[in-house]
């Protein structure tokens, strides 16, 4: 297995604080676009395509899956950012996939966000809403990030998202099991 080592940035250690991290890409003049610094740390990153057979989604939080190649209409609707269509033909896919690889009877799809870097502009710079590629690790489905003990942060996240897209449902979907996935 190749493994190579790079610097990844994560948030600082977020103890006893009143106020959630932030960072926001449009701010007044003298206020902050962000709460936080950035710690950078040494990590080794392997490639695990060669043993792509021994990861499931359960127990590692990813898994491998070959499926038939995206039509060439539907490449290029999503290069052109061309949302109706991605939500008519692309979603629906996905969700089929979801159910056929988690067993589960029902999914939602929530949002989709393109991103691609663009060199002329700063990492944090975010105009016209064109989200730049993130830059640190992170996990941006929590809720009140700052109040969930690190355990519960996910799960809260999920919870959050059954309750905004499914409320008439919500009480009874959260009798069963949700799960966010990217």
């Amino acid at each position: 297995m190749a493994t190579v080592e790079s610097q990844m940035s994560y948030l600082e250690p977020w103890v006893n604080r009143v106020e959630g991290p932030y960072v926001r890409g449009r701010v007044e003049e003298d206020f902050p676009c962000q709460n936080f610094t950035n710690f950078e740390y040494r990590v080794k990153i392997s490639d695990i395509r060669a043993s792509r057979d021994e990861f499931n989604l359960d127990t590692h939080g990813l898994e491998f899956y070959d499926d038939e190649p995206l039509s060439d209409e539907l490449t290029e609707a999503i290069r052109a950012r061309d949302k109706l269509l991605v939500e008519q033909v692309y979603y629906p896919r996905v969700a089929e996939l979801v159910k056929k690889k988690t067993g589960a009877t029902r999914v939602i799809l929530f949002d989709h966000t393109y991103r691609k870097r663009d060199p002329s502009l700063q990492a944090n710079e975010n105009p016209n809403a064109r989200e730049q590629p993130a830059t640190l690790v992170h996990c941006n489905q929590l809720v009140r990030l700052f109040q969930a003990p690190c355990r519960r942060r996910s799960s809260i996240g999920a919870i959050g998202r059954v309750k905004r897209h499914a409320p008439d449902d919500a009480e009874e979907l959260l009798k069963g099991r949700v799960q966010v996935i990217k």
